[in-house]
């Protein structure tokens, strides 16, 4: 009897140190933070948005081609783009980005909605409308002809828009003729 008491024992002690190794083996689970490297817990982004802080907005971007040269506000002090937008009138928008050379291009929308928010959509440019404009050297501006803007996102939590733009223009003497083509603005906040 002490025999089989002795074999139930070490079979009892043998069984429990088993279970109990494996199960401090088992995998843990890691715990969700807003700092993990993960996007988990709900959150848009990895480590920002849901139940972190609010993920950073991309840097806004304004860039054509100016008579067939790739142009971009650069270099210090540049400013990348940006928009105002006025909902009285109609609604009115310009969008607007320059170099620290003094480059420039400035869109003037009028009447882009009828109602009190910026619209997606396609809108005319004419006289009056908007320019292009050298200010390094004898200044130069270059008013709208013709062209049209495109409204492609409008994003109203964040206040930001997308869309792109082409249009000819003529500067005030009439002997410089100007074609911005292949325009994109992105992120611009307005």
């Amino acid at each position: 009897m002490k025999k089989s008491f002795i074999a139930f024992f070490v079979k009892t002690l043998f069984i429990l140190s088993v279970v109990i190794f494996f199960s401090e083996c088992k995998k843990k689970e890691p715990i969700e933070t807003c700092s993990d490297g993960i996007k988990n817990q709900n959150e848009t982004n990895i480590d920002c948005g849901g139940t972190c802080d609010a993920c950073p907005l991309p840097s806004p971007s304004l860039s054509a081609k100016i008579d067939g040269n790739s142009w971009a506000p650069s270099g210090i002090p540049s400013m990348p783009g940006h928009a105002i937008y006025s909902s009285t009138n109609g609604g009115a928008l310009v969008i607007s980005g320059s170099d620290y050379t003094g480059t420039g291009i400035a869109i003037f929308t009028l009447s882009i909605s009828d109602t009190c928010s910026i619209q997606l959509g396609n809108f005319g440019l004419g006289k009056s409308t908007g320019l292009f404009y050298f200010l390094s050297g004898p200044p130069l501006y270059c008013m709208i002809d013709s062209g049209e803007i495109n409204i492609s996102k409008v994003d109203t939590l964040h206040n930001i828009i997308d869309g792109s733009f082409y249009f000819d223009c003529n500067d005030t003497s009439g002997t410089h003729f100007h074609h911005v083509t292949d325009g994109v603005f992105k992120n611009i906040s307005y």
